[in-house]
This record gives structure tokens, C-alpha cells and sequence, in this order.
């Protein structure tokens, strides 16, 4: 008997003669190795999760490539159940008529989020609202929501949000019995793309620090130890580092500086998010020293293809994570490609099927309007 999952969905298939599943090389997969392993176990060549069947710690969704905002550190659950975050969907606790609270350490974009329970007929009675803050007197409600079933007992429910939030509020109805959440925090788009810098910086022993090593996977910040950084040449007059992606919706950058007494050098950088040529997106750091990690949220979600960090005297980055979705009318492949949705809801699907929404006491899907 084989199994092959894919996102919540595990199908059994029993067959006389099954072909041996070719696990992937040093954690990544893709017919260029450019995406990353985020499965519990191995994952074969094409990014199925092996063994267990189960995405690691922090990720989930299709080939498990989206990041769960839910365990990032510091992120505080209200009542604090462990249960809705260890991947079990025997695991649940009942919510009916209760609240649970998600609240960061700063503020995330909202774009949408995974809910398992263990009865389907509890799904309608799940509702979703924010806050900007961590005070709850002034929340906002899901704008233009859309439901997209995953399976029998999984709803991921998309909202609009214009606004940065800090604070998750889930309420259920009826009997709900919550199992799992996820709150999505994107792809990686930047990971393993199409590098350049103005100049690269070597060393004899440790060779070219060039424009790759700051997507290649590796957030170390051990400059001169982990010898994964970025850096410009010093003598190089305008420094500057860019990467290229495919057309991608950007929710957020995460750039990992160096953590020695050079940290300084990435301080006052500029950050130019481009398609076509054509700013959408900036930030000027406003540090004088530096950070170790900066994170730069765009609640605007501009669609971009390329972006462009620059400083007055040296670039270096150790990592930079771009983290976003395929645009709006488009879905993600099994090959984790963008391509468009289906006729049906050509403006809208779901972005790891395709699939249309659903509509709760409305009878017109995906419209949802009678």
C-alpha cells in the first residue's frame, strides 16, 4: 500500500507493482533542487513528505512551503492550548462560545489561515477578527471573506485585510471543537532565485562572497564561520544586491545581518520592491548601528518580480527571506508553479488547488449572493 498526501489529504492507493520513491538530496527537491524540505521526515524528489506524512514544526499547506505565523517565538495563544499547534487532528479542544486569541510579538499581514475540526457540520460557525493591536476594544472584522474547503473537516478562510495586525480572534458557534490552526505566513519566493550584486567581496581561504549565499537557505549570521553571507566589494561606489522571482503578491521581508562589530554596515540600507522596472514598494532602515534581523511588513501586498537592497558603503547579507503568495487569479501547481484559476472563479481560487470558494447559507458558489 502506498500513500500519497498532499496539504490534509492523504489518498491510499494499493497496487501490485509500486515504483520505489526516489527521496530528495540534502533537504531540498525541484528539478533544480531550489526548493527547500520542510517535511517532518525526508520528502522525496518532487517535495512529498515521506514517513510520517507530516510537514515540520512551523510550516504547512501543499509540499508544506507556507510558513505558520502561529509558533513563531513570542507568539502568545489565549487559552493557551498546545493542542491547536501539534499537528495532531485527533488533538481538539471545544470552543463553543469561546474565544481564542493569537497574539505577536509585532505586527504580521493577514492573508489567511487553516482550521481543522472534527465535526464538518461546525465549520459555518468559525469566525475570524483582528486587531492592530493587542487590546481587543477596537477590532477589525474579515473583509470580503472567502471559504475554500481543504477537506471534510479543514476550511482555510481568506480575509482583505489594508492593515498590518497584531492580534487573531477566533470564535466558534454552536459545538465547534477546534484541532488544528495555522495562520499563514507565505512562501519563500526569494529562495535559491537569480542573484546579482555590484561587486563581490573574497578572501584567499574563504573565496567569493557573492550575491547567491544570501539566498541559499542558510541564516546563519557567523559571517567569517558560517561563510554564507554576501558582501560587497569595499571599494565599490554604489553598492547594491538584487534578486528575481516570479510575479509574487509580497507580504514580507526578513533580512538576516551579520551579528559581529560590522553589523553596522547594513544600517540606513534602502529597500526597492520592483515589477518591470517600476518601484511599488520602499523602506529606509533607520537604524545607525544595525539590528541582527530586520522584518519589513507590506500590508499593501505589492505584486512584485524583483527587489533591490543598496547602502552608501557595503552590502552584506547573510540571508533575505521574501515572503508572499501568487497573485490574485492565480494558484499554486503540484510543481509549485503560479498558473491562472479555472473559468469558474477566474478572479479568486484557492492557492494550493484551484479549487472555488464555498459558500455558507448562500446557494450561488463562488459568487455567494443569493
Amino acid at each position: 500500500m502506498a500513500t500519497h498526501c498532499e496539504g490534509a489529504i492523504c489518498v491510499c492507493v494499493v497496487c501490485i507493482l509500486c515504483f520505489q520513491t526516489v527521496e530528495s538530496q540534502e533537504g531540498w527537491f525541484g528539478p533544480n533542487k531550489e526548493f527547500k524540505c520542510h517535511c517532518e521526515s525526508n520528502c522525496s524528489s518532487d517535495g512529498t513528505c515521506l514517513g510520517n506524512g507530516k510537514c515540520a514544526r512551523g510550516w504547512f499547506g501543499l509540499k508544506c512551503q507556507h510558513q505558520d505565523l502561529t509558533i513563531l517565538e513570542n507568539t502568545v495563544t489565549t487559552p493557551n492550548v498546545s493542542l491547536l499547534t501539534d499537528r495532531d487532528d485527533r488533538t481538539c479542544m471545544n470552543i463553543s462560545g469561546q474565544t481564542v486569541v493569537i497574539t505577536f510579538n509585532r505586527t504580521y499581514v493577514f492573508t489567511w489561515l487553516r482550521a481543522t475540526v472534527n465535526d464538518s457540520a461546525s465549520l459555518p460557525g468559525l469566525t475570524v477578527q483582528f486587531s492592530k493591536t493587542t487590546s481587543m476594544t477596537s477590532k477589525l472584522e474579515c473583509q470580503n471573506q472567502k471559504n475554500f474547503l481543504v477537506d471534510n473537516s479543514t476550511l482555510d478562510i481568506q480575509c482583505d485585510l489594508t492593515e498590518a495586525i497584531q492580534t487573531v480572534i477566533i470564535t466558534g458557534t454552536g459545538r465547534t471543537s477546534l484541532c488544528s490552526l495555522y495562520i499563514n505566513g507565505g512562501r519563500n519566493v526569494a529562495l535559491k532565485q537569480r542573484t546579482w550584486e555590484s561587486s563581490d567581496y573574497s578572501e584567499p581561504v574563504a573565496g567569493k562572497f557573492d550575491a547567491s549565499k544570501a539566498v541559499d537557505g542558510n541564516t546563519s549570521s557567523d559571517f567569517n564561520g558560517g561563510l554564507s553571507c554576501s558582501h560587497t566589494n569595499d571599494s565599490d561606489p554604489r553598492p547594491m544586491w538584487s534578486v528575481n522571482f516570479p510575479l509574487s503578491e509580497i507580504t514580507r521581508y526578513v533580512l538576516y545581518n551579520r551579528d559581529d562589530s560590522n553589523r553596522n554596515r547594513l544600517a540606513k540600507f534602502v529597500l526597492s520592491g520592483e515589477d518591470s522596472a517600476i518601484q511599488k514598494f520602499g523602506y529606509i532602515d533607520a537604524s545607525d548601528t544595525g539590528i541582527p534581523v530586520y522584518i519589513v511588513t507590506d500590508p499593501a501586498k505589492h505584486n512584485l518580480t524583483q527587489v533591490k537592497i543598496s547602502t552608501t558603503q557595503f552590502v552584506t547579507l547573510c540571508e533575505v527571506e521574501i515572503y508572499g503568495e501568487c497573485i490574485a487569479g492565480t494558484y499554486m501547481t503540484a510543481g509549485l508553479q503560479c498558473t491562472n484559476c479555472p473559468a469558474t472563479c477566474p478572479n479568486s481560487c484557492h492557492l494550493d488547488s484551484g479549487s472555488c470558494s464555498v459558500c455558507f447559507g448562500h446557494s450561488n458558489p463562488p459568487a455567494c449572493s443569493l
